[in-house]
């Protein structure tokens, strides 16, 4: 495939028996860029049979496999119309994935379709060009210019934008490999200590032990359990998380967000964690998942949230709509967004409740990442405060699909009861916030961090940032100037000493 000195492509390869007029018209003035485009890209897989799993199958009646998934990363959300209208033209023919045996006839059924939140790997089609378009040895293509700026220009997009998730699917495979090696450097002594110095402040007994508003252990029968590790009643082990390789996540499929091996430790144990020999400054964002909420309300992050193949665009645009609608027309809801943004949230709410920052953080989670039907009681004390708040994020919550069912349930007595559960929500807004989130801090700020050689190794933990003091700045500098590049609000962090 020819390509110009920057990268973007110069001519297409389509049939040898067609011309690339045939194929423009077929397209009828719509997407003829990525009409020509997609032909060259089956045509690539085509040559690169070889190497198909299913290729001696396919070979038989000259078909390749494409994924939805594939084709919506490379060409975007138009992609089906362009399939279609190639279809519809007798250019391109379609057999699905089990027709292969040939036991049933061709089908031009409808393109591959996508989850709800995300493209998704499931049966793919086999498509291929029709045979005698392709000349007498069924394998012929041919070259053929198109210097058409606009289409040139839209291919130049796509390449840009495989380029940017290249860099970003490097960036989290680093920062996953920086956790293991940070987690190697873990203080075992001072880790030790901590939960030594607990253990005889909090007299442990049996049951739960709660540090910080968190659970830090657990006491069973005399041996204390922490993060899924049995360690000793005072004499507390962790090589759990140290010794072995950690297997993370580096993208987990709801929220996009990179789970690594600190990703759920207690807060008072972080003190113990260590880069270089050295002790780690955390840098994060203050009631950052609200903030996030507001910066839904109050910016454009319509683009953001779309700019991915996967990206439903109609289901992000219809949710940011209904938020800054609400956002226009309370004014509880302009408050929140107000003291959400200074980073004054959890005092605001304490304040007008009369009750704590930690009781009022842990009602605004359940209050407002929570269906309309759940968690009526604990509502009650912030529906004075913000009512339609509380209101359009249970509407969101629920979604279309969302059923309520009876479950019967046995208590610890042997009692059986039954319990209200919601099912099929769709979690709108938690998908949203760390969609945000992520794109933010691990696909922008992580990305330029990792390609920095003044910055040292780090490791974040969703909103947050662990490194040496010394690279404390620069980052802070790149999570800023970020922020100011998307054109959103200045949002407050803090950081401070583990």
């Amino acid at each position: 495939m020819k390509r110009l000195p920057d990268g973007i492509h110069c001519s297409a390869w389509i049939p040898g028996n067609c011309s690339k007029e045939e194929v423009l018209a077929a397209l009828a003035g719509q997407y003829q860029d990525l009409g020509l485009d997609m032909l060259t890209y089956i045509s690539k897989r085509w040559m690169n049979h070889e190497n198909d799993p299913w290729g001696d199958a396919k070979m038989k009646g000259g078909y390749v496999a494409l994924y939805g998934a594939d084709l919506k990363a490379n060409f975007g959300n138009p992609y089906k119309a362009v399939l279609d209208a190639l279809i519809a033209a007798n250019i391109l023919q379609v057999w699905k994935l089990r027709d292969i045996t040939g036991q049933e006839e061709l089908s031009n059924s409808g393109s591959y379709k996508t989850k709800k939140h995300d493209g998704d790997y499931g049966i793919s089609k086999a498509y291929r060009v029709r045979l005698d378009l392709l000349g007498e040895g069924t394998n012929e293509w041919k070259q053929e210019q198109f210097l058409d700026m606009k289409a040139i220009f839209n291919i130049w997009q796509r390449e840009d934008s495989k380029r940017k998730k290249e860099l970003v699917q490097e960036a989290r495979r680093r920062v996953l490999e920086m956790s293991d090696a940070v987690c190697r450097q873990y203080d075992l002594v001072h880790a030790k200590s901590i939960l030594d110095g607990l253990y005889k402040a909090h007299k442990y007994a049996e049951g739960d032990v709660v540090v910080n508003g968190k659970k830090l252990v657990t006491v069973l029968d005399g041996v204390v359990y922490i993060d899924n590790v049995t360690v000793g009643r005072k004499w507390v082990q962790l090589n759990g998380i140290v010794e072995m390789p950690w297997q993370g996540n580096s993208c987990d499929q709801f929220g996009e967000r990179f789970h690594g091996p600190f990703t759920n430790m207690n807060s008072v144990l972080r003190p113990a964690i260590r880069i270089a020999g050295e002790s780690c400054v955390n840098i994060d964002i203050r009631n950052s998942q609200f903030a996030l909420l507001a910066c839904l309300m109050t910016a454009n992050v319509l683009p953001i949230l779309t700019e991915k193949a996967q990206d439903n665009p109609t289901q992000v645009a219809n949710a940011i709509a209904t938020l800054q609608a609400a956002y226009v027309a309370h004014e509880d809801v302009r408050l929140f967004c107000q003291y959400a943004l200074a980073g004054q949230l959890y005092a605001w709410v304490a304040g007008e409740l009369g009750i704590s920052e930690a009781e009022a953080k842990q009602s605004l989670f359940r209050c407002l990442f929570s269906g309309s039907k759940e968690g009526l009681t604990l509502k009650k004390k912030l529906l004075p405060l913000l009512p339609n708040l509380v209101a359009v994020c249970g509407e969101l919550n629920d979604g279309e699909q969302m059923t309520i069912i009876w479950k019967t349930k046995k208590a610890a007595s042997g009692r059986l009861y039954s319990q209200q559960v919601c099912e099929n929500k769709e979690n709108m807004l938690p998908f949203l916030m760390q969609r945000l989130e992520a794109r933010i801090l691990i696909d922008r700020v992580a990305v330029e961090a990792v390609a920095d050689p003044n910055v040292g190794e780090f490791v974040t933990i969703h909103d947050s940032f662990i490194c040496r003091p010394k690279d404390r700045a620069r980052i802070k500098q790149l999570f800023y100037g970020t922020l100011e590049m998307l054109g959103l609000p200045k949002l407050v962090t803090k950081d401070e000493g583990l």
